[in-house]
């Protein structure tokens, strides 16, 4: 929470807490003249169904919204897919890969985006907000891929 307060006053935008279906409402009412708002949810071991269950709880998913799912490259592949296969209740729109800094090998996006049909939104490699982040595109991913070999 003290992060995402820290990222939200570098960014100078505000930030609310939900802990109920009926807080995240009230959230999307007072902010329904911004033309972007962004929900972060709590961390959680998504390999578990009962945390997703828990999301259909707190955020009104019929909204017109677009979800994108978090992951992180220092994960196995194969445990990424189980956590994407637990996520279709919730139809996940683009993916966000993160931490490519703390990994030499990045062809697990390819296969995740081609295996799942599903773009990418952002890709980060560090801890600096928003500087560490990037959109991500085709050129920004084969950069990663290819980095470092010899031409």
């Amino acid at each position: 929470m003290e992060q995402l307060k820290t990222n939200s006053n570098l960014l100078n935008v505000p930030v609310e807490v939900v802990y109920k279906l009926e807080d995240f409402q009230k959230a999307v009412k007072k902010y329904e003249d911004y033309d972007h708002v962004f929900i972060d949810t709590a961390g959680r071991n998504y390999r578990e169904m009962k945390y997703i269950e828990e999301l259909q709880n707190l955020i009104d998913f019929k909204q017109d919204i677009e979800t994108f799912l978090t992951i992180s490259m220092t994960m196995k592949e194969r445990d990424i897919q189980e956590i994407i296969k637990n996520f279709e209740i919730l139809s996940i729109d683009k993916f966000i890969f993160t931490k490519l800094d703390e990994t030499s090998t990045y062809g697990t996006i390819v296969n995740i985006m081609v295996q799942n049909k599903k773009g990418v939104a952002y890709l980060t490699y560090g801890q600096d907000v928003p500087d560490d982040v990037e959109v991500g595109s085709s050129q920004a991913i084969i950069k990663h891929i290819f980095e470092g070999i010899d031409q």
